[in-house]
């Protein structure tokens, strides 16, 4: 079997894929390889070095780490792992292995909390560069003040800026990486020790050139080299460097922000009525409107998926994503989008997959408006000042005067701050950054200079909301929340005083397991929630504040979870081993119908999220979006109907040989992505992106002119739309029809499919078929209300 890893000009690294779970461990290979773009990985090595590069995968809900033993494979190499990132565990051979683990030759565990440095896609380009001049400083060291670096903040040359895609004025989030052995001939003036590097670079020609120099990189940019061996291995000083791989994950972007729920429950109910009602409101309405017209519906989608995608590029891998994730998956979109583009007539909003995707897509966005409400903060890279007074910060593009500031995820209130936005004249020149007195977002905010995206909104668009934040210098409302020291993973103590993680495999597998999801959820549980009938109002605000400071602290330590070994159950000062059933326990005697279904893939396609209890958080769905909510409506026609678009004679036989071909490649894919991620439909969504980058690459190597491509596209669309695939299932349920009475009972807690909470209902139950037909109909015609009285058809 050929597993060899491949460099395929203008995509990428083509990496062979092993499912390390199937089968209790023994594993399989994929059909489909990973596809990645713009790696340092590849600029590093010559595309013979990373041959045996092979990526295993395993149950990430569940890693184990007998799952990521050293292997020998189909073959005839033995591989072990190398390094991982996130949920992909990269194996090699010894050879390339040994080459890898040399970048994290002090700090091994490294090679996970940090693998993903030589993985990432740096969107503006990556490129091997010769002969830099680096000066290396230390932010904390009072003679290196004057280069104005920060917490993996530093300086860069305009000119090199530009040749790595950068522009004027802008910070980047770069990735650098070095190798002890591409000093040969020049080993006094580099650096003793391979490593890896992150943070932001400004372009600034004053600090730079005029000094002779490239980049002015800070020293708590550089990863896999323990602190400790800093000043041995990397003291700070003058370097050469004759060879080194960078690229520019991304400029700056002064991107907006979906507002929260996380930021909403520090509210009360009036400020989020009188701040966020109005631009809910008007969003809500254009969704009405967009769901009674398909046709417009579709323009909308389009669009809109094209202002998320420039969003999703602009952002960064530090930036938080939101816990609860996107109703609909951008990679799922991406399909249909490629089709409404062209779909110049409108014939395909009659399709029952669009019907479906268009249903889902409006739900998703009635869901959003209801969590998140329908305002949009803007925001900016933070980049470090001293010049700047505490509780001042410099945002050029937005106005003079009070703002806003926070970052995702908030911990709680003393979190989110107001600040004077003044526009100093040096530094309102650069574009999309917010300038923050390093003080401030350390402890505010606890955000360091690596690329980290604060939330800001001028204080005259949430007046009243701003009447209820503290100012910057305040006490805070809460307990201190400090990051707490991080814990190396290989000096972990286990219960018998040994190591507690004997290998890499196993370092591996626990790196990426983290509660930070369900630590926030239970925050939003906790203070969202209300006095019980009779319960003692004092004694109830005491309970929950002693909580919620156990669960602040919970969650740093949990967001450092990557970079540290801590995890809440380790911390006895919050009686962290008890911390989540504590809150399971509160969240069952003080319910919250907010958290119970905003995840609930029924909401706002069949009932409306369930919001007459008081609180701020459900302010907007009761009294904005559940009002204007209604089901959608949007027609379809079998989807055989539409083969005709591409008439079978029109196309040639090896086309449609190979799309019927591509077809069966795909569906057995698909089952193995399945059968590997069960039922985490953001997991499978996430693979399923990933199998289509490399049919592209496929077909852009199959099919190199845009007349050929349209040829296998049309085939594919044919083959697709041959079958009428339903019509054997619906005899097949008729006929199981015939054989059912008829049935008429009251259920209590009946759970109906038009309302969020059961309740007791009559039930009439008339299989499917003309019997249930006659029924409805006539049950319309006498005015029944289907809510309290509903056919149960049998499908």
């Amino acid at each position: 079997m050929d597993l060899t890893t491949r460099v395929i000009a203008g995509s990428g690294l083509s990496i062979p894929i092993f499912d390390g779970a199937h089968n209790n461990g023994k594993g399989r290979y994929l059909s489909e390889p990973e596809i990645i773009k713009n790696s340092l990985l590849e600029q590093m090595f010559e595309p013979e070095e990373l041959q045996s590069l092979l990526l295993v995968k395993i149950d990430h809900r569940n890693p184990n780490a007998n799952h990521l033993k050293e292997r020998g494979f189909a073959d005839g190499i033995q591989r072990r792992l190398a390094f991982s990132s996130g949920n992909s565990y990269y194996f090699a051979d010894d050879d390339l292995r040994k080459k890898i683990r040399r970048l994290f030759a002090t700090e091994p565990d490294a090679a996970c909390r940090y693998g993903s440095l030589l993985v990432s896609n740096c969107y503006k380009g990556s490129d091997t560069l010769e002969n830099l001049r680096v000066k290396i400083v230390d932010f904390n060291d009072p003679e290196y003040a004057r280069y104005k670096t920060g917490d993996c903040h530093g300086k860069i040359s305009p000119q090199l800026a530009r040749h790595l895609g950068g522009e004027q004025n802008c910070p980047f989030q770069f990735r650098f990486a070095w190798r002890r052995q591409w000093a040969e001939g020049n080993e006094e003036s580099s650096p003793r020790a391979s490593f890896l590097s992150k943070g932001t670079l400004l372009p600034d020609a004053q600090l730079t050139d005029a000094e002779g120099y490239d980049i002015i990189m800070d020293r708590s940019s550089i990863k896999g080299i323990k602190k400790a061996r800093l000043d041995e291995l990397i003291p700070c000083g003058d370097y050469e460097f004759p060879q080194v791989a960078m690229g520019n994950r991304g400029n700056a972007r002064a991107t907006s922000y979906d507002n929260s729920w996380q930021f909403t429950i520090w509210y009360s109910e009036d400020a989020v009525r009188q701040d966020l009602k109005q631009p809910t409101e008007e969003k809500a309405k254009v969704l009405a409107d967009l769901q009674r017209n398909p046709l417009a519906l579709a323009r909308y989608i389009v669009q809109e998926y094209d202002k998320e995608q420039q969003r999703r590029q602009e952002r960064s891998e530090e930036e938080f994503e939101d816990v609860d994730g996107n109703a609909n998956s951008q990679v799922q979109e991406s399909r249909w989008i490629s089709l409404l583009r062209n779909d110049k007539y409108g014939q395909l909003v009659e399709t029952p997959k669009f019907r479906k995707f268009a249903t889902d897509y409006v739900a998703g966005r009635w869901r959003d408006l209801a969590i998140k409400s329908g305002y949009t903060h803007s925001s900016g890279m933070a980049m470090p000042s001293n010049n700047l007074s505490r509780g001042t910060v410099c945002v050029p593009h937005l106005p003079e005067g009070d703002v806003i500031l926070t970052r995702y995820p908030i911990v709680n209130s003393d979190n989110i701050r107001l600040y004077r936005n003044v526009h100093d004249p040096e530094l309102k020149k650069t574009r999309n950054v917010i300038w923050i007195n390093p003080r401030d977002a350390e402890e505010y905010h606890q955000a360091d200079f690596d690329g980290d995206q604060l939330m800001v909104s001028p204080a005259s668009k949430l007046p009243s909301i701003a009447r209820e934040t503290l100012r910057a210098g305040e006490s805070g409302r809460f307990e201190t929340v400090k990051q707490r020291p991080k814990l190396a993973y290989t000096e972990v103590s286990s219960d018998d005083g040994g190591l507690k993680y004997q290998s890499l495999a196993q370092i591996a597998a626990t790196v990426n397991q983290n509660k930070v999801g369900l630590v926030a959820t239970n925050i939003g549980r906790v203070q969202s929630s209300m006095p019980g009938e009779g319960e003692n109002v004092d004694q109830f605000e005491r309970r929950q504040r002693k909580l919620l400071n156990r669960l602040f602290q919970a969650l740093q330590v949990e967001v450092d979870s990557p970079k540290s070994a801590e995890r809440l159950e380790d911390i006895k000062e919050i009686e962290g081993e008890n911390l989540l059933s504590d809150a399971k326990r509160w969240s069952e005697t003080h319910p919250s119908h907010f958290f119970d279904f905003k995840k609930d893939d029924r909401l706002y396609r069949s009932f409306a999220m369930p919001a007459d209890t008081p609180g701020s958080i459900n302010v907007l769905a009761r009294e904005v979006v559940n009002p204007l909510w209604e089901p959608t409506r949007i027609r379809s026609r079998d989807r055989h109907e539409f083969r005709y678009l591409f008439p079978k004679d029109d196309l040639s036989v090896d086309a449609l040989e190979w799309a019927e071909e591509l077809k069966s490649r795909f569906q057995q894919a698909r089952d193995e992505i399945q059968e590997r991620v069960g039922e985490d439909r953001d997991a499978f969504n996430e693979e399923l992106g990933k199998l289509y980058d490399s049919y592209r690459a496929e077909i852009n190597e199959l099919f190199p002119t845009p007349e050929e491509r349209f040829e296998g596209a049309a085939a594919l669309w044919y083959t697709q739309h041959t079958r009428p695939e339903m019509d054997r299932h619906r005899r097949d349920c008729l006929t199981l029809a015939e054989q059912m009475d008829i049935t008429f009972t009251l259920q209590h807690g009946y759970e109906l499919p038009s309302e969020a909470l059961p309740r007791d209902a009559y039930v009439l139950s008339v299989p499917f078929g003309s019997d249930a037909i006659r029924w409805k109909e006539t049950l319309e015609q006498r005015a029944f209300n289907l809510m309290q009285l509903f056919i149960l058809s049998y499908q």
